[in-house]
């Protein structure tokens, strides 16, 4: 299993998962890593999207799991990323006679998405789906929670935990359909062994009923507080504003304008079936936030 962007948060626990599961783990990464997971030496390679991919990094490959992307530049740069860099592996994995292809994309990925990361997910989802040359399987997990964490549920246990009054943007009405990266690891690992009878699937995965921002920031304070927290509603446009300036500036926030486009945008996905072609049942929210 070649797994892309090993050193990140799903990336390095799938790592640590297919070896456990003695599988024989190869990982492309931008730079090397001291750690977990105990990817052999001889299997590291180095290398970054779109150009710079090693020819012989896809010898001997059986599937790969593409996790690498970019999440929070430019139009430009995540387009070479996301979309070019994506393709351009995809051809060398079937130059290599690569049995699989799995293709982590996102909630956010839709033709009209707001975010340029949702926008450049459902254009790398769309070439790949076109290859007939190698089973390609996409995966949009819904929010992925768990230890490790470096996107957006990080943030939103920085803000629970950090602000005495937890702000609600645009009211908290946005949905929410956390799955932990343990389950996520599993849905990966079942989806090569079920292979070719699944070529060709979009799967979304996460838990069916979903909640609300509201709903998930007070599930956190709950399961990490031990009680709720007071919350302050607050218009989204104001924050945009503040998030862009900030940006151009060069000073990082809890939260990103990439984040803001995707509360906005999100839509409900109806993931029950899909799981059930996966045989996967995911544990309850509380153990997600707490594990």
């Amino acid at each position: 299993m070649l797994i892309t962007g090993a050193t990140g948060f799903i990336g390095s626990r799938l790592a640590g998962v297919a070896l456990n599961r003695q599988y024989v783990v190869r990982s492309l990464s931008r730079s090397d890593w001291t750690g977990p997971p105990a990817v052999p030496r001889e299997q590291r390679y180095r290398g970054s999207l779109p150009e710079a991919i090693p020819g012989e990094v896809m010898q001997g490959v059986d599937v790969v799991v593409h996790c690498a992307a970019c999440v929070d530049e430019g139009e430009k740069i995540a387009t070479a990323v996301n979309v070019d860099g994506s393709t351009r592996l995809a051809a060398l994995a079937i130059k290599e006679g690569v049995e699989s292809f799995i293709y982590l994309s996102s909630q956010s990925s839709r033709p009209d998405a707001l975010s340029i990361y949702g926008k450049t997910k459902y254009a790398a989802e769309q070439v790949l789906l076109s290859l007939n040359e190698i089973n390609v399987i996409v995966l949009r997990p819904g929010l992925v929670v768990g230890p490790g964490s470096t996107g957006l549920y990080q943030r939103l246990n920085r803000i629970v935990g950090s602000m005495p009054v937890i702000p609600l943007l645009g009211g908290g009405r946005a949905i929410v359909q956390p799955i932990h990266v343990d389950d996520l690891c599993a849905a990966i690992i079942r989806c090569d062994e079920l292979g070719k009878t699944l070529n060709k699937a979009t799967l979304k995965l996460g838990c069916p009923q979903g909640l609300t921002l509201a709903e998930f920031l007070q599930a956190i304070a709950q399961a990490r507080l031990r009680g709720p927290k007071r919350t302050l509603s607050i218009p989204l446009w104001p924050v945009e504003f503040v998030v862009r300036l900030f940006e151009r500036i060069g000073i990082s926030l809890p939260i990103t304008s990439g984040n803001l486009k995707g509360l906005k945008s999100v839509e409900k996905m109806d993931t029950a079936a899909d799981m059930a072609r996966l045989n996967l049942i995911l544990r309850p929210l509380n153990e997600m936030l707490l594990n």
